[in-house]
């Protein structure tokens, strides 16, 4: 099992950044303030909510065999990835103070990982 265990946060991270790709796409689609019925049935919704289940299994999977001191900041990766997701995929603008957060992010994921 421990095998799976760096798969599975890997994909947990991927799943977890498309799962927030997908809410911010399900909120735009709506168009609405309020957070209804059809906000919550939304496509984008049903598939972001998929995300979180199956993201919730492999972080447990991962954590099985990964010290959660080496884990959590890994996963920290998504405050990276996020950014750079929604700049292509929903068109927002990254500033230059945010890319250079994003490069800091990726360097102490970096060097956690090395640990």
């Amino acid at each position: 099992m421990s095998w799976l265990a760096w798969p599975a946060l890997s994909f947990a991270i991927v799943l977890g950044t498309v799962g927030q790709l997908l809410l911010k796409y399900a909120l735009r689609q709506t168009g609405s303030t309020a957070i209804g019925l059809r906000t919550m049935l939304a496509p984008a919704m049903l598939a972001w909510l998929l995300c979180y289940a199956i993201t919730t299994i492999l972080w447990l999977l991962a954590l099985r065999c990964i010290p959660l001191s080496q884990a959590f900041p890994i996963l920290g990766l998504q405050f990276a990835v996020i950014p750079i997701g929604s700049s292509h995929g929903l068109d927002e603008r990254i500033t230059r103070v945010q890319g250079l957060g994003i490069i800091a992010i990726i360097a102490g994921v970096a060097m956690v990982g090395q640990s």
